[in-house]
């Protein structure tokens, strides 16, 4: 791995994207704010002077940008969010402090990398969360029957939005008893 000249902290969002730029020659570090266009962002770093290294947090974004970045021969490292260090009186979380510490821990050879997945096993993973979040939802539609007999019991006066609890149950595929219960 060659030695980079440029370091690139990236703190990437569903909508945008603060880049801390280190300059390891002259010491210079800048800022820059820019939307969160994959290719946008991977021009831009593909754009600095050369040999580049770039990190970011693994988050829900995905890992399109770091293979963006491969492929446009900037070595990215994808970092593990849980083993960044973080000192104790850190309390102000800021997107340029997290850029800017992203690129010091890079210098300093501190991130922790994880495994980039390709484009086939990231939409895996993606399907097995979704499969997951309406199994969820499902058991919840399933069991919300049983928490009105539990308020039928106690004596308590219990009205439903029908609009909500019928979308519900259409997706439960179970059937309404009565979508306005008062005692």
């Amino acid at each position: 791995m060659a030695k980079a000249r440029t370091l690139v902290g990236l703190d990437v969002h569903a909508t945008k994207v603060v880049a801390a730029v280190l300059d390891v020659e002259t010491g210079e570090l800048a800022f820059f704010s820019m939307t969160a266009d994959i290719a946008g962002v991977a021009g831009f770093c593909a754009g600095l002077p050369g040999p580049v290294r770039a990190a970011y947090e693994a988050g829900p974004t995905g890992y399109g940008l770091a293979r963006e970045l491969v492929r446009r021969e900037v070595q990215c490292v994808v970092a593990a969010p849980s083993k960044i260090p973080r000192g104790s009186g850190e309390r102000v979380k800021t997107d340029r402090r997290d850029a800017e510490l992203l690129v010091r821990l890079l210098l300093a050879g501190k991130l922790h990398p994880v495994r980039v997945p390709g484009r086939e096993e990231e939409a895996l993973r993606d399907l097995i969360r979704a499969r997951e979040a309406v199994r969820v939802d499902l058991m919840r539609c399933r069991h919300r029957p049983l928490a009105g007999e539990e308020q039928r019991r106690c004596g308590c006066v219990v009205r439903t939005c029908f609009v909500r609890r019928a979308s519900l149950v259409a997706r439960a595929r179970l059937r309404p008893v009565n979508p306005w219960v008062e005692f």
